[in-house]
């Protein structure tokens, strides 16, 4: 298991992140064999992982925002940028946004439901 995943890091250049979730995955299907008796033990169990370093956020300052507006003004999502900007939305909250979520007298953005890319 140490060397299939040192393989997966080195070869394939998964991040560390990734490398647990398949740690994950496996786990749970050797849990699974170990409490059917189909195999006497978990190797995972036994594995080290490396730890996954969090990358810092990188936030746009003012200056950043303006020029990026600017320059997407005319862009087709230039509404969709302005939205995500001034609201923080989430990209599935505003993919979710129906024209009945938006009160234009009261100025008030409903989200009442998210969608994703795989619905």
């Amino acid at each position: 298991m140490q060397q299939l995943y040192h393989k997966l890091s080195q070869e394939k250049g998964l991040s560390n992140h990734n490398i647990r979730n398949v740690n994950k995955v496996l786990s749970q299907a050797l849990k699974q064999g170990v409490k059917f008796e189909y195999i006497l033990k978990n190797v995972t169990e036994f594995i080290e992982l490396r730890k996954v370093q969090k990358k810092e956020v990188e936030v746009w300052d003012l200056d950043e925002v303006q020029h990026f507006l600017e320059v997407t003004k005319s862009n087709r999502y230039y509404i969709v940028y302005q939205i995500a900007i001034n609201t923080g939305m989430r990209q599935s909250e505003i993919l979710g946004l129906r024209w009945k979520d938006i009160d234009f007298e009261r100025g008030v953005l409903n989200v009442r439901q998210t969608l994703s890319h795989f619905g």
